[in-house]
């Protein structure tokens, strides 16, 4: 009996203490104070049309922060990635070629892709480079342009704050085949999430493409990283806990808050996830519940890999 409650209580106090880490980390990015005890009235909740823009303008300023890049409206897109010394030295994530040469990873991965798929412009999943320039102090590259498109995140609010659940299966299901594609090439993404998600709303059928490459990397399989790179409100579990991360578990991860943004007014947090401030939605089919909950299993051994997730019933 005594060894029983020891054991509770010892289990309550991890809890606990892994509760109160993760407020310190989300006080921490956020730059919140923790709350003091107050005898004020507590203001109402904002609506609920209000919490996805709001947590939208926050994510928009942490990305900028890290990505420092600068759209330039054209046709095609192009991107300039700006900085205060030659690009060579300075670049955010970088990969050493074949030839000894230092190329940001965005056009490393991208390349990779070009050579590696017969497809031409227009018909794979990622946008294809289409060229690319070196300058003093930035690094331009061009990019094919699909239109009309839109983000996945402004079709959602388009649409209503919410897609049908019909509709985010298809997403989801290319979304899937996109991921396995860049897993056969050892590429790991790292920020895939529904503002990379680029929709085609001139075909007649939906149509998806994925964009952002800048926070990929060349994946070595069992590799693991600790350096976190991607959205940190999207961060997965493992890194908080652990201290370390690998690819395939955190796109599954991803998929996941994918899949969550899809389907919820409310914009997906990892930390206000993981302490239960925010839940799958009942309303949701059992088969639905059932694949956001392996996608969102804060074990990343627990979570299903990418070819186990396409003979989920719902893709089936």
């Amino acid at each position: 009996m005594t060894s029983n409650i020891t054991n509770l209580l010892k289990d309550t106090r991890e809890r606990e203490s892994r509760k109160g880490r993760l407020l310190m980390w989300w006080n921490q990015l956020t730059g919140r104070r923790p709350k003091r005890r107050t005898n004020k009235k507590i203001p109402s909740k904002p609506k609920q049309s209000t919490l996805r823009s709001n947590t939208r303008n926050r994510v928009h300023s942490e990305q900028e922060a890290v990505e420092q890049y600068l759209l330039v409206i054209g046709e095609p897109t192009t991107y300039r990635w700006r900085s205060n010394t030659s690009p060579k030295k300075n670049i955010y994530c970088k990969h050493t070629d074949e030839n000894g040469r230092q190329l940001s990873a965005e056009v490393a991965t991208m390349l990779k892709l070009q050579t590696s798929t017969s497809r031409s412009v227009g018909m794979s999943a990622p946008v294809s480079l289409l060229d690319w320039y070196e300058r003093r102090r930035e690094l331009i590259i061009v990019m094919e342009r699909p239109v009309p498109a839109e983000d996945l995140l402004k079709y959602i609010e388009r649409n209503g704050g919410t897609l049908k659940e019909d509709e985010a299966k298809i997403i989801l299901k290319q979304l899937l085949d996109a991921a396995m594609h860049l897993q056969r090439e050892s590429i790991f993404h790292r920020d895939i999430k529904t503002e990379n998600i680029l929709i085609e709303t001139g075909s007649e059928f939906t149509r998806l493409r994925l964009i952002d490459f800048g926070m990929s990397c060349m994946d070595k399989y069992g590799t693991s990283y600790s350096d976190f790179y991607g959205t940190p409100l999207h961060v997965p579990p493992e890194l908080l806990f652990q201290f370390t991360y690998s690819a395939e578990p955190t796109t599954v991860w991803q998929l996941g808050v994918v899949l969550f943004d899809v389907l919820h007014k409310r914009a997906f947090s990892s930390v206000m996830f993981l302490i239960r401030k925010i839940r799958i939605s009942y309303r949701l089919s059992e088969d639905c519940r059932d694949l956001l909950k392996r996608c969102l299993n804060m074990f990343p051994e627990e979570r299903p890999t990418l070819k186990e997730l396409q003979r989920h019933p719902c893709f089936t």
